[in-house]
């Protein structure tokens, strides 16, 4: 699944809106907050296994997927 790239964005999005094939995905912030995490949030579970990448480059295009245009909040002018 091909995520858009967030630095490219000159903000922090609200809410994001993606079809891939017949599945619509819909990701919404509710809150922000700057306290810091404590070091515990960092440790890898005692389960973790590594999974290898295919080779994505064998796909069309040599696996780079395109991004998904950015959707304007409801309300929004278009650019």
């Amino acid at each position: 699944m091909a995520t858009p790239d967030f630095r490219d964005f000159p903000g922090l999005p609200i809410r994001t809106n993606m079809t891939i094939g017949d599945m619509k995905v819909v990701s919404t912030l509710k809150a922000v907050k700057t306290d810091p995490l404590p070091d515990s949030e960092f440790t890898v579970p005692p389960d973790f296994k590594e999974m290898k990448m295919p080779n994505l480059g064998r796909l069309p295009g040599g696996g780079k997927a395109p991004h998904p245009e950015p959707v304007a909040p409801a309300g929004s002018p278009k650019s």
